[in-house]
């Protein structure tokens, strides 16, 4: 069993989804970190102290991180209750690459995190946090999807359009 994971979440439902799936991976007594990335647009540490930019980003994360510490606070205290330990980690930066510099600073066993599924040119544009972790983490990426499955109970009914079959 694992001992020590990592959880990145951005206070959405969807990434909540790897809370579950952790808590069936991590043995009882095991360690959670749950961090999350206070980021703008612009990776704080790109950025020239002294520019405008650099203290728009500053100031959001500043805002950004007490709700970001509270979130984080309440999810840990619902795993705290289940026998967890946890461990709370709000850091600048982009999301992939901060993720990966907690993953490692605190040498989790794994990271188990979900995607926003993003395909075909939304993904071109935005990127995808999920596929830079995966191409650069040292240890296993647990990637939980983001759509649920659809089970069929009926088989499908397949409508009449009144042609005969070709024989």
């Amino acid at each position: 069993m694992i001992k020590r994971v990592l959880i990145p979440l951005d206070g959405s439902q969807l990434a909540e989804k790897a809370l579950p799936i952790a808590r069936q991976v991590v043995q009882s007594g095991g360690e959670i970190i749950l961090m999350t990335a206070a980021h703008d647009a612009v990776p704080l540490i790109n950025l020239d102290p002294d520019s405008p930019a650099a203290s728009e980003d500053a100031a959001y994360v500043q805002s950004a991180a007490p709700r970001a510490q509270e979130y984080l606070e309440h999810i840990g205290r619902n795993l705290q209750l289940n026998g967890y330990q946890v461990s709370i980690e709000v850091v600048g930066g982009e999301p992939a690459d901060a993720i990966i510099a907690v993953a490692e600073q605190n040498r989790v066993e794994m990271v188990i995190m979900s995607t926003h599924g993003r395909s075909g040119l939304s993904r071109v544009l935005f990127g995808s946090i999920t596929l830079k972790v995966l191409e650069t983490a040292s240890m296993p990426v647990l990637v939980v999807p983001n759509r649920e499955r659809e089970e069929v109970s009926e088989p499908a009914i397949v409508p009449d359009l009144g042609t005969d079959p070709v024989t």
